[in-house]
């Protein structure tokens, strides 16, 4: 048996023909339907919340592997320009013992 659909409108008509078992029965249906509306909307912000939520993790994940490239690079290039110097000092001093 398909639902049949109430307002207010017969929430108020059974009121005036002071029907209050028939007005009752329309004023839980409606209630029932304001509660299952604003159950499906929170339920959709939840999962809306959860996914951005997610995408949040996985860009803070590759913000934090970025910068641990970024410092990896930095120590590397500070490697490089040590093992120069030593290099440029190696070959001062095979110059200063060839003269």
């Amino acid at each position: 048996m398909p639902e049949t659909s109430v307002t207010s409108v017969d929430l108020i008509n059974h009121a005036i023909d002071n029907n209050p078992t028939k007005m009752g029965d329309v004023f839980n249906s409606l209630v029932m339907q304001k509660v299952a509306d604003a159950v499906a909307t929170r339920k959709q912000e939840l999962a809306q919340s959860m996914f951005d939520s997610a995408e949040e993790d996985d860009s803070v994940e590759s913000d934090e592997e970025d910068q641990q490239d970024a410092e990896g690079d930095e120590v590397a290039d500070e490697d490089n320009e040590q093992q120069d110097d030593e290099n440029e000092d190696d070959q001062d001093e095979d110059t200063q013992t060839d003269a």
